[in-house]
């Protein structure tokens, strides 16, 4: 009997972490790295942003710029607003970078159906991403002309709907539709 109870409890203790946060609590401190946490706090970045915890993994982990060096981005949502964005933590970069929730708006062109070109600044409609290995670019019929990647890119997601790749260029980041 103990060890069946041992097994339940482990069992709830192990779902716990994710079943209890809601979108605007903070993550505890293990699921996401001490360096993460010293960047966003050393710019002051949580006073305006915090981290979401609507993605698991709440965090990615690539070389997004090709220096060789790991960087990391973060759902974060925009206190004031609400929207959510994605901070990007390149390990060589002076600041952190905030795709969308009032920071870089990325441009998605004019789609295949004629749909126009927008600015994506909202982040909120993503329920998956993850990590892209770098690699050569082809025109989707969505976006032309294509600039090369210069690391790992990250690919957000709604499920069964739409995808992106969110890239950086060596100058910017950049949204390549995959799907619609």
């Amino acid at each position: 009997m103990n060890g069946l109870w041992l097994a339940v409890v482990a069992t709830c203790m192990a779902a716990a972490p994710l079943s209890h946060f809601s979108q605007s609590d903070v993550p505890p401190d293990w699921n996401i790295p001490r360096p993460v946490w010293e960047r966003l706090d050393k710019e002051k970045l949580l006073s305006t942003y915090e981290i979401s915890t609507k993605l698991n993994p709440f965090y990615l982990r690539g070389d997004f710029d090709g220096d060789g060096k790991p960087d990391y981005a973060v759902l974060i949502t925009n206190r004031a607003t609400k929207i959510l964005g994605i901070a990007i933590l390149r390990s060589r970069a002076q600041h952190v970078d905030i795709l969308g929730a009032g920071g870089i708006r990325l441009r998605r062109a004019p789609t295949a159906d004629g749909s126009p070109a927008m600015l994506i600044d909202n982040f909120g409609w993503v329920d998956a991403w993850h990590v892209v290995p770098k690699e050569p670019l082809k025109p989707t019929g969505w976006d032309k002309p294509v600039s090369p990647m210069v690391g790992e890119g990250i690919e957000v997601e709604k499920t069964e709907a739409s995808s992106a790749l969110i890239y950086y260029d060596g100058e910017s980041y950049r949204w390549l539709q995959d799907s619609d």
